[in-house]
This record gives structure tokens, sequence and C-alpha cells, in this order.
């Protein structure tokens, strides 16, 4: 980007009412720091909402994602590494999306839990909620807690893509509406 892109591009995150922009490796540290810059900004500027809670744990747990999906496919330094989390506030209203590769072998999988969660109701996702909590999970598998919590916070489907990239991978992209 040039310098002289830098106001325009600033002027254009306003506009959409970006509260956070993050795109680069999301490790451990860099998720904490980020969390913890977004829930003081968050409470700074918008303490009366209820939504504040809501909307630091859809970031924390699309961080995660993005974190479990990266971190086992693609070496630390790998730019494939680097994902995307945006939360801009649209009206009354909080979005929070992300993006990351993926491997193409993740993909059904992933696209297979997306479609079951975003497919029940608030009864069913609060019962698939309560078995994954009692559900015994393997050593080194994720409880699959996080994309049932997002979906019974937010207030509008979870909404998802997958574009291919390559023959390896593709680009996941997730938004939540709270």
């Amino acid at each position: 980007m040039k310098i002289e892109e830098i106001h325009s591009f600033s002027d254009r995150l306003g506009t959409q009412g970006v509260v956070l922009c993050f795109n680069g490796p999301f490790s451990h540290g860099i998720v904490e720091q980020l969390g913890q810059a977004l829930r003081r900004h968050m409470q700074d500027a918008f303490a009366r909402s209820p939504l504040v809670l809501d909307v630091f744990g859809v970031f924390v747990e699309q961080a995660q994602n993005i974190q479990n999906y990266v971190g086992k496919a693609f070496a630390p330094n790998d730019p494939a590494t680097h994902g995307l989390s945006v939360i801009a506030k649209e009206g009354e209203r909080f979005v929070v999306q992300s993006g990351n590769r993926v491997r193409n072998a993740d993909v059904a999988s992933l696209e297979q839990r997306l479609s079951r969660v975003t497919s029940a109701s608030r009864d069913e996702l609060k019962k698939m909620y309560k078995q994954q909590l009692s559900a015994t999970i393997p050593a080194g598998e994720s409880a699959g807690l996080g994309l049932i919590a997002m979906a019974r916070v937010s207030r509008d489907p979870i909404v998802y893509r997958v574009d291919p990239l390559d023959g390896d991978v593709s680009y996941f992209s997730l938004r939540v509406t709270i």
C-alpha cells in the first residue's frame, strides 16, 4: 500500500464501522494481546451494550479456529499461517468475520459441522452444546464447542464461504452477526 493510500484506507474502515482489523500470523501471544485490546476498546466505546462479551467470545473462538486450522496444516513461518479478523459495528449489531487458509482435506469435515450448526434451531443448539460438553474427545481433537457457541449468540445464521486456491488449499471465510 502506498503512503498516499493510508488516509483513504482509514476512512474506508471508519465508514464501514470497523472496530478492529488484524491480518497476520495468529500466534497465541498475538491473539491474547488482540483480545485484551478488543475487550478494553469495546468496554470503553460500547460499555452499555450487553453484546460486548458476546463479540469478545466470538472473536476468541474464531481466532482459535484460525490457530487450529493453520497450525496443524502449515509450517510456523509459512505465510499461509496468516489469518484475518475484522470486527465491525453495523447499526445496532456487531459483525465478527474471519478468514484463513485451510487444507482441502479438512474442508468436507468443516462444511459438515457448519451445515449441522447453521441448520439447527436455538433449542437444538443448546442440546448440541450440552452433548458436546459431556462427550469424550480423543486427545488432540477439538471438542467442537466453538462453532456451536458462535451459533448460539449469533442473531442471524452464520455465513461461511470456501474458495479453492489450488489443489491443496482453500480460503475459508466466516461471518457471525451479534
